[in-house]
């Protein structure tokens, strides 16, 4: 499958048009820069989180697709069959119902079916126990989940903020938390890097088909040009779009 048969969806979330105009523009580099089609542009306005969320699954179908936005909910319904896995890079854990009672950022995991596997999350010492479905491994312990009896087709999300200050500050979610210092302060590893990540996602992918990429918590207005977490982003597309099984006609 060539990379100009992938569905493309950006959906913008901002405060200003000058924002916006940014957030629209870095994205569509991004896709453009490792040859993937002219995005499809949800907007968020009027609409609740989970129609948004609904909104993109439905563009998205069963086609390989690459989505970006600052929020990672967008993702909650795509591949959505019980079937298909979805592997997140992610500091945060988000099936967090009782302090997320409804559907958004903190809690559209619990809204999945299948197996989820959250790769990077710091947060050891907070939070209810996963549901069933879900299994989580913390930064020190990401080489295990290549040992997880993960199901051939995979949906990978890719959350930046679990990266290392040192890779990208370009998110809304600062490394100064209390639970995060405390960790650090006591030699735990909280975050990751890129290489990390990149490698880890390759290495899932052997023997499995990708059926889509999910990049989250991205906000271009938080750097200044050349927009350098722009370019790793394109770094990381180049390599998993590459990297698995192709996808079977259906």
């Amino acid at each position: 499958m060539e990379l100009s048969d992938f569905v493309t969806v950006i959906v913008p979330f901002t405060y200003s048009q000058q924002q916006l105009d940014t957030q629209i523009a870095v994205y569509m580099d991004i896709l453009s820069g490792v040859g993937l089609p002219k995005p499809q542009i949800v907007s968020a306005n009027n609409k609740s989180q989970e129609d948004i969320a609904c909104e993109v699954a439905e563009i998205v179908g069963e086609d390989r697709s690459v989505s970006i936005s600052p929020k990672h909910y967008i993702a909650a319904f795509c591949y959505n069959d019980g079937e298909t896995a979805f592997v997140t890079f992610d500091s945060h854990r988000d099936y967090y119902i009782t302090m997320h009672p409804t559907f958004g950022n903190g809690s559209f995991l619990r809204y999945r079916n299948g197996e989820i596997y959250i790769v990077g999350s710091d947060m050891e010492f907070i939070g209810p126990n996963p549901p069933k479905q879900i299994k989580v491994y913390p930064p020190k312990k990401i080489d295990r989940v290549i040992q997880a009896d993960i199901p051939p087709k995979i949906f990978l999300s890719l959350d930046i903020d679990v990266f290392d200050e040192e890779v990208t500050k370009a998110h809304n979610w600062p490394h100064d938390g209390l639970v995060e210092r405390f960790e650090r302060a006591i030699g735990i590893k909280t975050h990751l890097s890129f290489e990390e990540v990149l490698t880890l996602s390759q290495q899932l992918l052997q023997g499995r088909t990708l059926m889509g990429v999910n990049i989250a918590e991205y906000c271009p207005q938080l750097e200044q040009p050349p927009y350098k977490t722009a370019e790793l982003l394109k770094q990381y597309l180049r390599a998993v779009l590459h990297a698995g099984v192709p996808l079977q006609a259906h």
